[in-house]
């Protein structure tokens, strides 16, 4: 073991052969697929009886991948599952599932009835965007996107911020407003959008927490590198890349 290993009190012994090293990792992939939404790296070395140092260290020397990475992985790939037909099929029977377009439209009038009502999104619901839709539109899009896929969470006992999601959603592309006086080209716009939107959305709550602002600034990965901090950053990623897609196909 690592001498700064050695010296934590809190730290287990390490592994004796890859072989152990290998069901360790299995033992810590078990773990993360069935708690997606609140996993971190000090719960998941716990269960596997590792200090977080050394179990950071070792899940990377097995897997090639930092832990970080795999675990915003899991939870993107988690939430693109749950936006496909065959999965919402599975779970159509289920009343929450049944009702989400009424409880998609009550959750965005709770959430976001501020952000909808201003003229700043009226103004987002003017400019054009993804050649057939509008940035209000989109946004709109995006929200009920995310929370379809937070409803589907709901039936597996996995709850969301709604709120964050709602309000994430609808304010990702804000900065966006202007976008030909304010960026020389498409690829200034794609790196500094993200960051704008963030300032117009203090506009409407000054106190806006720190994981709907993250939510936000990072919605364009992988195309800006930053990926989400949060399983609601997660889902709006997601979100935001499936309803450009129905942008595309249908306005």
């Amino acid at each position: 073991m690592p001498e700064n290993d050695a010296a934590d009190p809190g730290a287990a012994a390490a592994p004796e052969s890859d072989e152990t090293e290998h069901r360790l990792i299995l033992a810590a992939k078990a773990y993360l697929a069935s708690h997606i939404p609140d996993a971190t790296l000090e719960r998941t070395a716990l269960t596997v009886g590792l200090s977080p140092s050394y179990f950071s260290r070792l899940f990377h020397r097995v897997t090639g991948e930092m832990f970080s990475d795999f675990l915003m992985r899991l939870r993107m790939e988690t939430a693109a599952r749950l936006l496909s037909e065959s999965d919402l099929k599975l779970l159509a029977g289920t009343d929450t599932m049944r009702n989400y377009k009424i409880m998609a439209e009550k959750d965005l009038q709770r959430y976001g009835a501020q952000i909808l009502s201003s003229g700043r999104f009226r103004e987002a619901c003017r400019q054009k965007h993804h050649l057939r839709a509008s940035v209000g539109q989109h946004s709109v899009r995006v929200a009920r996107a995310s929370l379809k896929i937070a409803y589907a969470l709901d039936a597996f006992g996995i709850r969301t911020d709604k709120r964050s999601l709602v309000v994430g959603s609808l304010c990702h592309d804000l900065g966006m407003l202007g976008r030909y006086e304010k960026y020389r080209n498409n690829a200034e716009c794609c790196s500094r959008h993200p960051g704008d939107s963030v300032e117009e959305a203090k506009k409407f709550m000054p106190d806006i927490d720190l994981k709907t602002q993250q939510i936000i600034e990072r919605h364009m990965f992988p195309l800006n590198g930053k990926p989400p901090t949060s399983l609601e950053g997660a889902i709006v990623c997601t979100a935001d890349k499936y309803a450009s897609v129905k942008d595309l196909i249908m306005g």
